[in-house]
């Protein structure tokens, strides 16, 4: 899990600086966000994604052929 420090923190095994992005476990970045040391950093992995479907044009030369037929 990815999180942004918010503080400065530190322990006999590690050592973050406010602001810094960190990869941690998910149960320790849980831990930090829980009690407002972190937030959580989104990824392109756990991002939601809108999907949304759009209806196709006619290209322009099938336009440009359409119109030349009328003029016949």
């Amino acid at each position: 899990m990815k999180v942004r420090l918010l503080q400065s923190i530190s322990s006999p095994t590690y050592s973050y600086a406010a602001g810094q992005v960190v990869e941690t476990s998910k149960d320790r970045g849980d831990q930090f966000v829980k009690h407002g040391i972190a937030e959580v950093v989104e990824t392109a992995k756990n991002k939601p994604v809108k999907e949304t479907a759009t209806k196709k044009s006619a290209s322009k030369k099938a336009k440009k052929g359409d119109d030349d037929a009328d003029n016949d």
